[in-house]
């Protein structure tokens, strides 16, 4: 770059430009004065060139790029950037090619001269527990499986993660803001503070302060109309808009916040959160809330649903809001229902009604927590697992991952049946089997829940059902791909756990932990890297677990022909299971008087599609 010309000064002031020091201002070869007009600069300027047009967006009128009633102070202008019609201007900032900014009223760091500013990374979100005892400090890449163990592990672990994540704050800090390749900040209030990546959309929003927009040429970001954002990271593909407000959050991925309020939460990949509130919540993937009167405090959620008027409480006033709770993935809430935490609510489980006895149903996910006409909570085990609306869901989230960016922060494991529920699942068969034994003239009691004889020997089938139906899935994949010798058992007190979306052995994760005490892992994003890679070893976990507990079920015959006897019943358990499928989705449009034709509706189609592969499999075994 060069300096100005006596004669492009005097072209530039001849165009309403001013400028205290000239000598401070840098320009392109083929620089133009007449691209400039009503400026003011201040501190040292660099423009690059402007010599095409664009399109104002949203509409398809032309604009020659370069800068109009504006003030510039201490920035870097880009090749071919339009800035125009801002109200106090823009300071400190670094804005690189062909970015549009128009019609807003500041940009800066909103720092002391000197300071660094941080962007939001580092900013301690307050989750689960509102008095921020299990504190998590977000940066870029954090991932829901990063952020599960940070809340939730000891303090010893979380005070050096978290000062992990502060150093790194401190480090990546600058005095400057930066705003990415082809951005559009268009229609805006006042942002400070803000790094804001390459083709993000911002239009209309209020205001923003101390956070980072990621975003990219794959997976651009927009933040839109009325949002108010302080403190908070919003990841890449992400939508923000319709008068959102967010305090100490960090969005994740391709998630979608309308018409939402959040403060100290953690809501990650392809959530939808619409015109309700979260307060200190950990949702991670696929939670969504599309209701006004929905209100999410302390949970943990994972593939959730809640209905219009879902509602907890975290604390019992007394000692303020101290306590928390989790729902299992696939969980979801009928309308109008309540959970007072601390509570536990198993994979795939529908809760409807009031429950103020801290219900813990981990043992028992595919079930139904309802309450009854005495206000008493009531528990059918497992009966979810013949429900077409599980199958429904099941089969959506993979479809409706709509993360563009290659590098995903989130792992997911989209199985419905595996190991950590399959675990859970064994445990539940055994306390419904020791139920079973003892005499009673009503329910059956489990922890406060209600449980009738007629649900409770239903559970036990559907639960050995779905057993059979997970392992000999297994097996028959183990066989395909020419597996021969079969693994010596595992041990049975193996822990599987599910990380917020991702189920893996827990002596994995406990490897990373011990790397991270050691110093072997000194930075927030190789932690939640090392968590990413365990999705090439979980697999091969997984089929050893699987296979290991076949034998449960040959009574230790692991010989060919008991092993083709297990598969018999794993082809006949797929078949029953498709038919309780098929009855139910029936059932369920008959309700609304259409009746589902027998052979031409998708879903149907569908579901005997997935029997006749197996059965072809088996016989191909």
């Amino acid at each position: 770059m060069r300096n100005l010309s006596r004669t492009e000064i005097e072209a530039l002031e001849k165009n309403g430009c001013r400028c205290d020091d000239w000598s401070r201002v840098y320009v392109s070869e083929g620089f133009i004065p007449d691209r400039y007009r009503n400026v003011t600069f201040s501190g040292n300027v660099r423009l690059g060139t402007a010599l095409t047009t664009t399109v104002i967006p949203g509409t398809d009128i032309p604009a020659a790029t370069g800068i109009y009633d504006a003030r510039i102070h201490d920035c870097t202008i880009g090749n071919e950037v339009l800035i125009e019609r801002l109200g106090q201007g823009i300071s400190h900032c670094d804005i690189a090619d062909n970015a549009i900014i128009a019609n807003t009223s500041l940009l800066s760091t909103g720092c002391k001269p000197g300071t660094p500013c941080r962007f939001g990374e580092g900013t301690a979100v307050n989750v689960l527990d509102e008095t921020g005892s299990r504190c998590v400090r977000i940066f870029r890449e954090l991932s829901a499986q990063a952020a599960c163990i940070i809340s939730t592990c000891d303090e010893n672990l979380r005070h050096r993660l978290n000062l992990m994540v502060e150093r790194h704050a401190e480090k990546s800090a600058d005095t400057r803001m930066a705003i990415g390749p082809g951005a559009m900040i268009t229609d805006c209030g006042e942002i400070t503070g803000v790094r804001i990546g390459a083709k993000s959309r911002l239009k209309g929003v209020a205001r923003l302060s101390n956070g980072t927009i990621d975003s990219s040429n794959e997976a651009p970001t927009e933040v839109g109309p009325g949002v108010i954002a302080s403190d908070f990271i919003i990841a890449e593909g992400a939508t923000v808009t319709n008068a959102t407000q967010l305090t100490r959050c960090y969005v994740g991925q391709a998630a979608i916040l309308r018409n939402f309020t959040a403060h100290d939460s953690l809501i990650f990949a392809n959530c939808c959160l619409c015109n309700g509130e979260a307060a200190s919540i950990l949702a991670g993937p696929y939670t969504v809330s599309d209701h006004k009167s929905t209100l999410l405090i302390g949970g943990m959620f994972t593939m959730f649903n809640a209905g219009s008027g879902t509602n907890q409480s975290n604390h019992l006033y007394k000692l303020g809001p101290i306590h928390h709770g989790s729902m299992g993935r696939g969980s979801k809430c009928a309308s109008d229902s309540y959970i007072m935490w601390p509570a536990k609510i198993g994979d795939f489980t529908m809760v409807s009604g009031r429950h103020y006895g801290h219900p813990d149903t981990t043992a028992f996910p595919f079930s139904y927590l309802v309450t009854d006409s005495d206000g008493a909570s009531r528990l059918i085990p497992g009966v979810a697992l013949n429900s077409c609306g599980t199958a429904r869901d099941i089969a959506k989230w993979p479809r409706r991952d709509n993360r563009m960016y290659a590098f995903r922060h989130d792992t997911i494991t989209f199985d419905a049946l595996n190991p950590y529920n399959i675990t859970k699942m064994g445990i539940g068969l055994k306390i419904l089997k020791e139920l079973a034994t003892t005499d009673t003239d009503g329910d059956y009691l489990y922890n406060g829940m209600r449980i009738s004889r007629k649900s409770l020997l239903k559970g036990i089938d559907l639960y050995t059902s779905a057993i059979i139906r997970y392992l000999g899935e297994t097996m028959a994949s183990f066989l395909e791909h020419g597996g021969d010798t079969l693994p010596a058992p595992v041990l049975r007190d193996e822990e599987w756990i599910d990380l917020c979306g991702f189920v893996t052995p827990k002596n994995m994760v406990d490897e990373i932990v011990d790397m991270v005490m050691d110093g072997q892992i000194s930075t927030p994003g190789e932690f939640a890297q090392k968590i990413r890679e365990l999705h090439t070893s979980t697999p091969k976990a997984a089929e050893k677990f699987a296979l290991s507990m076949i034998q449960d079920f040959t009574a230790g015959d692991m010989s060919s022909p008991a092993i083709h006897l297990f598969l018999e019943r794993w082809v006949e358990e797929t078949r029953r299971h498709a038919d309780s499928i098929i009855a139910d989705a029936c059932k369920e449009a008959g309700l609304a008087g259409k009746p589902i034709p027998d052979n031409n509706h998708p879903f149907i189609a569908e579901t005997r599609q997935i029997v006749t592969n197996i059965e072809n499999r088996y016989r191909s075994l």
